[in-house]
């Protein structure tokens, strides 16, 4: 068994020493920054793994508080939308004589919402009519119709994935701060 000792890094040290407090929190908001941004991608990636979903809406319905300048304690959010996705966004909507069928979740195969339609009148959605013995080939009055919705971000995102987004989360911020506190430390040196 052997044990070195040597003063290899010790100018690093020093210098991470000579750094001011108003430079650590400069490098730690940047760092919290760009690991929020970066949080936003992992989520949908890993909510695309289960869902069939664009990544654009998925992060449309993520938003996010930057840390401030100045905080003791700086600290960046994500928040999630409790919102119901609008069911035409998943998969593949396809009109049938028996209603729409949807892949909402990869691997389960097409959902088929028995009585529902595309309205003709230009308004997005997939709709249904609401009175009793729609879709069972009865007569039915052609109002009142509701949209029909998909299971919101928030529903979506089960503890499983909130632990994956966090360690994922947690290892990048690790490294963003070394990266934007070395970043900081050159300018240091470069005055």
């Amino acid at each position: 068994m052997r044990m070195e000792v040597s003063l290899k890094g010790i100018e690093r040290a020093i210098d991470r020493m000579k750094a001011t407090p108003q430079q650590l929190s400069r490098a730690e908001v940047r760092a919290i920054k760009k690991t929020i941004r970066g949080g936003k991608a992992t989520t949908a990636k890993l909510i695309r793994e289960h869902y069939v979903l664009k990544a654009a809406e998925i992060k449309s319905r993520i938003s996010s508080k930057d840390p401030e300048a100045g905080q003791k304690l700086a600290r960046g959010y994500l928040y999630f939308s409790d919102y119901a996705i609008p069911l035409e966004l998943y998969g593949n909507p396809h009109p049938g004589k028996k209603g729409v069928s949807v892949t909402v979740e990869k691997g389960k195969g097409r959902q088929l919402f028995r009585g529902a339609f595309f309205r003709k009148d230009g308004k997005p959605g997939i709709w249904k009519r609401v009175s009793a013995g729609a879709g069972t080939g009865e007569l039915v009055a052609r109002t009142p119709i509701r949209r029909l919705w998909g299971p919101s971000l928030a529903s979506i995102i089960r503890r499983d994935l909130i632990d994956q987004i966090s360690a994922d989360t947690g290892e990048t911020l690790r490294k963003r701060y070394s990266e934007e506190l070395n970043y900081e430390l050159r300018e240091l040196r470069a005055k």
